[in-house]
């Protein structure tokens, strides 16, 4: 019998640590999986969305279809409760064509009890920046340098590191964006000129385009390579033109999306067992 009462209490013990369970900041409110969303020019897909008291979060995967980039602004994701709209902290993230993006999206406050059944979410602030931007024209770079720096409106470029030799010259450059859009720098436009007028290309051919943002720096390294029996490099001037390696592109806002985030019991009650 006194087997029989223990077994007693601690079912009743159990039920009612589990009736206090939503009670915990910690327990999570789940919501029912919303559909995949797509349009011409990228794929949605939302997963994991939850709330805890003092957040609400979500994982978003962002497929990039066009030959353009995409760009994703979070401080311009809302959500909205019943006690009022918040955004996420703004960070932006560059998805290159053809490639996806994941990411945790959230918003939180202390002031405020995230312990919600239902809620509305929008997702602005996805971008799209094409290549095809207006050329920056940059003044002719000197090897050996005559200076360390090369600039013209808002990019300034600085010599970060020259290696220059026979077989190979090896020249670093760390540039710095101030303008209000976008630049975009691809280092294969940035020929290398000899003496006699002839160019030669970057032979890094899997170098990748740089993208900047307002303040923004980035270094990037161009390889050169020319036979010794046309030039030797470690003793002669090169040139470096720099023809499209810099554009200036600015980003069109593209369709958003809106959500609803409703409650799953059985989803809830399997994720807090």
């Amino acid at each position: 019998m006194r087997y029989y009462f223990l077994l007693f209490i601690l079912f009743l013990s159990a039920s009612f640590t589990f009736s206090q369970k939503e009670d915990d900041p910690k327990y999570e409110y789940h919501y029912k999986q919303v559909d995949k969303y797509e349009n011409d020019f990228y794929s949605i897909k939302i997963a994991d969305a939850h709330s805890q008291q003092s957040f609400t979060k979500f994982k978003i995967r962002i497929t990039n279809k066009t030959t353009d980039y995409l760009i994703l602004k979070t401080g311009e994701i809302s959500f909205f409760y019943d006690f009022g709209e918040l955004h996420p902290k703004n960070k932006e993230f560059l998805i290159e064509p053809g490639k996806t993006l994941n990411k945790v999206i959230s918003v939180s406050d202390a002031s405020k009890n995230f312990h919600v059944k239902s809620l509305k979410v929008k997702i602005n602030g996805i971008y799209k920046m094409s290549f095809n931007g207006k050329t920056i024209k940059m003044p002719d770079f000197q090897l050996p340098a005559n200076k360390n720096y090369v600039e013209s409106q808002y990019v300034s470029c600085k010599l970060n590191n020259l290696k220059k030799e026979t077989k190979q010259t090896a020249v670093q450059f760390k540039c710095t964006y101030t303008g209000d859009n976008y630049l975009i720098i691809n280092p294969l436009k940035a020929n290398a000129k000899i003496e006699t007028g002839q160019e030669f290309a970057p032979v890094n051919r899997k170098a990748k385009t740089k993208i900047l943002t307002k303040n923004q720096k980035k270094k990037f390294t161009l390889y050169y390579e020319i036979q010794a029996k046309i030039v030797d490099m470690q003793f002669a001037t090169l040139n470096i033109i720099w023809h499209d390696t810099f554009k200036e592109s600015i980003a069109d806002k593209l369709k958003g999306l809106d959500l609803n985030f409703e409650f799953d019991a059985e989803k809830t009650k399997a994720k807090n067992n």
